[in-house]
């Protein structure tokens, strides 16, 4: 049960409300409160961005850091697995619904709640070998995103772009009550189609005997940014002299990496020039999957091209000081909440410099078009401190 949850029960309950009506009136209310919350995130006009996200402890379960959410298909779930069976029986099957309909390796499913470990031992007894991380909503900020209840589902597609804001409410535990922010009323099959429309999975769908342990650890490469150097070589050996199991199976495998890194090469292209630096961390993985193995020569001759390309560099230069900007504000909440609440002020001076030195030294840039309103619209949130701030 969430913080919120507890709260509206315990308030609830002190009028004489039954403990089962109790229950059910406060999930109603968090609904409510929830879509009101997310409807709220997108009225500031900055928005969510996962080039300028934060993680701030390893995450429970698959080990995510930052830099492995650009350019992926992300679904956020805020819930909480580890309360009562009827409410975690809700939660799981609710939760199931997405993460199941998205081939192995092609979503990336990031669980916010109370208690990761307990959030994670639910998760996998439930679903055994179906890769989910997990950490608390304090450890996690987005620039451009506000938290609100629960349960809630956010989609991101591999440009960084929510498809759907969607909350499910708890009232009746039937899960058929949805609506949504933003974007699309989310159902199983859009999941799919947005997974397999990014770089998708490093395993093509098949059934795997021989090559079971290389099939579930290029799964977990691919959403780790982990090399699969290792796991290509024990692949091309079986194709070439395991048996014909073992051999038909590697191969599939071995296109299955081939055809996963020529979408994330589709997806780098496409954002060079709008994008440069979501194109760059989509090239450093990309590089770091494929080190010291023959795929990886596309990426480095790319990676080479674009060093030389003066324009590019400039551009990534002042997309790169406008995104420290935005991580620093949305690690310290900046712009968001109450202006007094405390903040470090080093941070808060480093963001302001940040912007004025954008602004001053690359005027022309896209990123320096978006930060000038920024500031404006954070001049208006600091202007209602009651204290003054360092800005």
């Amino acid at each position: 049960m969430s913080v919120c949850h507890r709260y509206l029960t315990n308030r609830l309950s002190a009028y004489g409300q039954s403990a089962e009506s109790t229950l059910r009136t406060a999930r109603r209310l968090v609904g409510a409160v929830a879509l009101i919350l997310a409807i709220g995130a997108h009225a500031s006009g900055l928005e969510a961005d996962l080039c300028a996200a934060v993680i701030r402890v390893p995450s429970v379960g698959a080990r995510v850091v930052a830099d492995d959410l650009p350019g992926r298909v992300v679904l956020l779930i805020v819930n909480n697995f580890a309360s009562d069976a009827k409410w975690n029986e809700f939660a799981l099957r609710t939760s199931a619904e997405f993460v199941n309909a998205a081939p192995p390796g092609s979503l990336l499913p990031l669980l916010i709640g109370d208690k990761p470990e307990l959030n994670a031992k639910a998760w996998s007894e439930r679903f055994p070998g179906v890769p989910m991380a997990f950490v608390m909503q304090k450890d996690l900020a987005i620039s451009g995103f506000r938290w609100g209840g629960g349960p809630r589902f956010v989609l991101f597609d591999a440009d960084g772009k929510i498809i759907s804001d969607m909350i499910i409410d708890g009232r009746d535990l039937a899960g058929n009550s949805r609506y949504q922010s933003k974007g699309i009323l989310m159902k199983a099959d859009d999941v799919r189609r947005i997974a397999e429309a990014g770089p998708g999975s490093p395993v093509k769908i098949g059934t795997y005997k021989e090559c079971k342990m290389e099939a579930d650890q290029l799964v977990e490469c691919g959403l780790t940014s982990s090399p699969f150097a290792p796991i290509m070589k024990i692949l091309r050996d079986k194709a070439k002299v395991g048996k014909k199991g073992a051999s038909n199976e590697a191969n599939q495998l071995l296109d299955g990496v081939k055809e996963h890194l020529a979408r994330a090469m589709a997806i780098i292209q496409r954002h060079i020039a709008d994008e440069p630096l979501l194109a760059v961390r989509l090239l450093q993985r990309a590089l770091t999957q494929t080190a010291n193995d023959e795929l990886g020569k596309p990426f480095e001759l790319l990676s080479k091209t674009l060093k030389a390309n003066k324009s590019f560099q400039e551009g990534l230069k002042s997309a790169e000081s406008f995104n420290t900007v935005l991580t620093t504000a949305a690690d310290i909440y900046w712009g968001m909440g109450d202006p007094d609440a405390v903040r470090p002020k080093d941070k808060i001076v480093a963001i302001k410099q940040g912007i004025d030195l954008l602004v001053k030294k690359y005027p022309e840039s896209r990123s320096a078009k978006a930060a000038a309103p920024l500031k404006l619209q954070w001049n208006k949130w600091v202007g209602k401190a009651i204290d003054p701030l360092p800005w």
